[in-house]
């Protein structure tokens, strides 16, 4: 063009910045702006948005804006946009200066364009700001003929979810769902699902379990903790109950889980409170409901925890009149409370009537008989069980051997000894702490 004496315009000048942007950067594109210059081309609002396309960092962006002041460029929509990316791309929390961006550009009559708001609403979130982020979305899509995507509202939801703000993930969760193209990640969901249970929302809940369902989540325990909790705090006692058979269909073993603590917490504040649940119980039999073993042991897991050992035998002796069967659960909860009350004949008792049941004796319910025999005066039937214990095929814990070795040290029981050898060939490391005395020989015993 030079050769041939044409003159290049601030169109040509355009476009060989642009082309240096996707090819070069902007060290190549600055150069063209000083050719330009040199010639006498005035810059326009493209010329600039082409140069800040090709920035990286802030400080050039800084440089572009003196610049286009210089030169009495106004910016416009695609300028705004540049410049909101390269604010997001610093490190440090710039969403003041953003918003200050954002009051510019609206003062000046321009609105922000869909990537514009997309970036910053994810700066917002990324840097803790979820309630302005949310009002933006909100905002924007209220004074707009527009529609943000869903990618911004998802961006929304996990900034929500990460911080329980339980109105935020309702909200954007609900929209989300609404619209169906999208769901959330697995992460996400549980967020939403554990801010549900803390705020007693059981329907978002519901919702959340629906949406693992769909993704092929295999479902645990862990993923319906928070929907009978949100069930409980909501005060759906017996829907939290009627809900335990469902989680068993869907094949979470209600009876080894924690899916009940909620329910154990509700019903463990008093007696008044356990004496309730009957109620509800009754309701759902009568119903032709079916009473999970589950929310029995729950009951009798309460009683347990209130030291009533009255009411837990009552729970237990309750299984037949709801047509549900005692568990091993069941029975390690009144092993518990046995051992608390030191009622040595009702632990015999109970044994016997898990063996009518015909329920192995798990390693849990036999470390459980061990200690309700070291507790009496007489205790070499712990000695049994623990021979029994071995013979089925479990290893006792430390814990077994230093209370074993403990009673008979206390006792001068010359079997201590055997027992701190079989403990040492078990592979446990040796007591250290807390004297006792064996065969007249100081020793030391933790606790």
């Amino acid at each position: 063009m030079k050769q041939s004496g044409g003159r290049p315009n601030v169109e040509t000048f355009n476009l060989l910045i642009r082309a240096a942007a996707l090819s070069y950067g902007s060290l190549e594109c600055f150069a063209i702006l000083e050719d330009m210059l040199a010639v006498g081309v005035k810059p326009d609002v493209l010329t600039f948005n082409g140069i800040l396309s090709s920035c990286e960092n802030s400080k050039q962006m800084f440089r572009i804006l003196e610049d286009m002041k210089v030169h009495n460029v106004e910016p416009n929509n695609e300028s705004y946009e540049h410049l909101f990316r390269l604010i997001n791309s610093s490190t440090s929390d710039r969403t003041e200066f953003a918003l200050h961006i954002m009051m510019e550009m609206r003062a000046k009559g321009l609105e922000p364009t869909l990537a514009s708001m997309e970036i910053l609403i994810e700066m917002m979130v990324r840097f803790g700001h979820v309630h302005i982020a949310y009002d933006l979305i909100k905002a924007f899509e209220q004074d707009s003929a527009r529609m943000l995507g869903l990618g911004s509202w998802m961006t929304c939801l996990q900034g929500a979810s990460q911080v329980f703000w339980v109105e935020g993930v309702e909200d954007c969760w609900n929209h989300i769902m609404s619209h169906g193209s999208m769901l959330p990640d697995e992460g996400t969901c549980m967020n939403v699902l554990n801010t549900a249970g803390r705020f007693a929302k059981p329907e978002l809940a519901a919702s959340v379990v629906e949406v693992f369902r769909a993704r092929g989540v295999h479902l645990q325990d862990f993923h319906f903790i928070p929907l009978v909790e949100a069930l409980i705090e909501s005060g759906s006692i017996r829907e939290a109950l009627q809900f335990l058979p469902t989680i068993r269909r869907l094949g979470v073993n209600t009876d080894a889980s924690s899916v009940t603590q909620p329910i154990v917490k509700y019903l463990s504040q008093n007696s008044e409170t356990l004496d309730s649940i009957w109620d509800h119980l009754d309701a759902i039999r009568d119903s032709k409901e079916l009473v999970d073993a589950a929310a029995l042991n729950a009951v009798v897991e309460a009683a347990v925890k209130l030291n009533d050992l009255q009411r837990a035998m009552g729970a237990y002796k309750s299984f037949e009149d709801y047509f549900a069967t005692p568990t091993i659960e069941t029975f390690h909860h009144l092993f518990e409370a046995c051992t608390t009350a030191r009622h040595r004949e009702l632990g015999n008792v109970l044994l016997n009537n898990l063996k009518e049941l015909g329920l192995p004796i798990d390693a849990k319910l036999f470390e459980q008989m061990i200690h309700l025999c070291l507790i009496q005066q007489q205790y070499d039937d712990a000695f049994f069980y623990l021979e029994e214990m071995k013979a089925a095929g479990y290893v006792p814990s430390r814990r077994i051997y230093v209370a074993l070795a403990r009673k008979c040290m206390h006792n001068a029981d010359g079997r201590s000894g055997l027992v701190l050898e079989e403990m040492a060939e078990a592979g446990y490391p040796p007591l250290t702490e807390g004297p006792l005395k064996r065969d007249g020989v100081q020793h030391k015993v933790e606790s």
